[in-house]
C-alpha cells in the first residue's frame, strides 16, 4: 500500500470522506516515531511527498514536528528510505523493516 492523497469523484451528490486521506494527514502530522508505527501497523509500503507542493506548509504549520515538516525541511527520518527517481519533484520513501 502506498502513503498517498485520494480524490472522492465530484459528480456524487454527497461528499463522502476517504478514511484514506484522513490517514495521510494524520500521519504525516505525526512526529517521526509515531509516523513510523503508524506506517508499520497499516502494512503501508510507500510514502509519496511532493515538496513543492503548497499544502506542505499547512502540515509544517499545524505539525512542526511531524512527518511532512521534517520531510519539508529535507530531514528524512532514519526509518525511511528514499527511492530515487528520475524526471519528477515527487520524493518516494520506503519504509526501512
Amino acid at each position: 500500500m502506498t502513503l498517498s492523497a485520494t480524490c472522492s469523484d465530484a459528480s456524487r451528490a454527497k461528499p463522502e470522506i476517504d478514511t484514506r486521506v484522513l490517514l495521510v494527514i494524520v500521519i504525516f502530522l505525526e512526529p517521526a516515531n509515531s509516523a513510523q508505527a503508524a506506517l508499520a501497523a497499516l502494512g503501508i509500503d510507500y510514502v509519496a511527498f511532493c515538496p513543492g507542493a503548497p499544502e506542505r506548509h499547512n502540515y509544517a504549520a499545524a505539525a512542526p514536528d511531524g512527518l511532512a515538516a521534517a520531510l519539508g525541511r529535507g530531514e528524512v527520518p532514519d526509518f525511511l528510505e528514499r527511492i530515487p527517481l528520475d524526471g519528477t519533484n515527487l520524493s518516494v520513501y520506503r519504509p526501512r523493516h
